[in-house]
């Protein structure tokens, strides 16, 4: 019994900035980095192998146009996954739309083991994860989103389901 359902994307309107203007091959200013990597969003996916340095490296180097050296996996991961998204902005917001178009008013008294008053949803660009909870907030990795590009229904799944059903898996499931 959740009585609202908040979507955030704030941080992901910050990376689709981030992808728009470096796939144009603009320079991203460096404190534009550290403010994304500063947000209280990607905050929540930080720990001790993938932080706010980790985050910062990795889009400078994207920045630079430069390979990571001695990166981690989550690093690599989280590097070939930006650059995936600037070589298709498209892709990237096909993505993000329905996420911007989420609404859960019609399920809010369906869904939830717990009284709330609110739920935060929040996606981000992530690393290995595909979702985890924090501070009783459910954190979506951005990048376990899939669009179906090539059956020609351009339909938005999360983890092979409908997005919106996937989320009410997992909100049922907190």
């Amino acid at each position: 019994m959740v009585k609202n359902v908040r979507i955030n994307y704030k941080v992901l309107e910050l990376f689709l900035v981030f992808w728009e203007m470096n796939s144009g091959r603009d320079k991203t200013p460096e404190s534009f980095i550290i403010d994304m990597a500063d947000t209280d969003e990607m905050k929540l996916i930080y720990h001790d192998e993938f932080d706010e340095e980790s985050c910062r490296r990795v889009l400078s180097s994207i920045v630079s146009r430069e390979l990571l050296n001695n990166a981690t996996a989550e690093e690599k991961r989280f590097w070939s996954n930006n650059m995936w998204m600037m070589d298709d902005l498209g892709i990237a917001q096909m993505m993000l739309d329905p996420i911007k178009q989420l609404n859960f008013n019609d399920v809010k008294d369906e869904i939830g083991k717990e009284e709330r008053e609110v739920l935060e949803i929040v996606f981000v660009p992530g690393t290995l994860f595909d979702h985890m909870v924090v501070d009783d907030k459910l954190v979506i990795n951005f990048f376990s989103i899939s669009v179906d590009i090539f059956g020609g229904t351009n339909e938005v799944t999360y983890l092979g389901k409908d997005l919106k059903e996937a989320l009410i898996e997992l909100i049922n499931e907190m």
